[in-house]
């Protein structure tokens, strides 16, 4: 049935948590930080976290028009657009590209969204088992997912991905603090000494020189994993 189309603003940090109890409750096993992470990616990707319309965490679509008033809810938006041979086209208020599933709460939210990838985007699955972002990318699209230029989508949902990786390493402070948990002492002053020794003991992070990028924070997520 056609519900009123209600904007729910999400929090990344309450997304995780359920969507993890989701994953829990459909596979009977916890999920990788990673895998999670892939999947708040592609929902900030579709949403922003802030363009979240009744749950509906993919922006998923509802099926033509007068086919889906007794199966499930949907709203319909305004100013929706899609991408065809390379130019936007928008679409007209009330057209079938407008329609999107609605639900009441987040937790029935993240079930269906775990349920529509894990079915009917199979070939994407794996991509988002394994935590990586670009392949993820590249299966939806196979998939039909998305409109979008891939490498614009790839590029956004890499970013996205690194943004709310688990744990975040965007400051000094959160940085010095995950050198500290995998055995390197951040004395006053001797952050970027810390950040020198974990690259040069990890070859994996390129230059030694101090400065924490996109390899450096790889090796170090993966010395945490080790760890932990």
């Amino acid at each position: 049935m056609k519900v009123t189309a209600r904007r729910t603003t999400l929090e990344p940090e309450e997304v995780r948590r359920t969507l993890t109890a989701a994953w829990l409750e459909r596979f009977g096993v916890a999920p990788l930080s990673d895998s999670v992470s892939v999947l708040l990616a592609q929902i900030a990707q579709e949403t922003g976290f802030r363009a979240c319309w009744n749950f509906n965490l993919g922006n998923v679509k509802a099926s033509a028009a007068g086919s889906v008033a007794d199966a499930y809810d949907y709203c319909e938006l305004e100013g929706v657009w899609e991408i065809e041979n390379g130019a936007r086209v928008d679409l007209i208020k009330g057209a079938p590209g407008t329609q999107f599933r609605a639900f009441a709460t987040l937790d029935e939210g993240a079930a269906f969204y775990l349920a529509t990838l894990f079915r009917h985007f199979a070939a994407a699955w794996p991509a988002v088992v394994a935590g990586d972002p670009l392949e993820f990318a590249v299966a939806l699209k196979r998939a039909h997912y998305y409109t979008a230029p891939l490498e614009d989508y790839a590029r956004g949902l890499s970013a996205r991905f690194e943004e709310l990786r688990e744990p975040p390493l965007h400051t000094q402070a959160q940085i010095a603090a995950a050198l500290e948990r995998v055995g390197y002492e951040v004395e006053a002053g001797g952050y970027p000494d810390a950040v020198k020794q974990f690259q040069a003991d990890h070859p994996e992070c390129g230059n030694v020189d101090g400065i924490v990028g996109p390899k450096t924070r790889r090796a170090l997520r993966t010395a945490i994993q080790v760890c932990a």
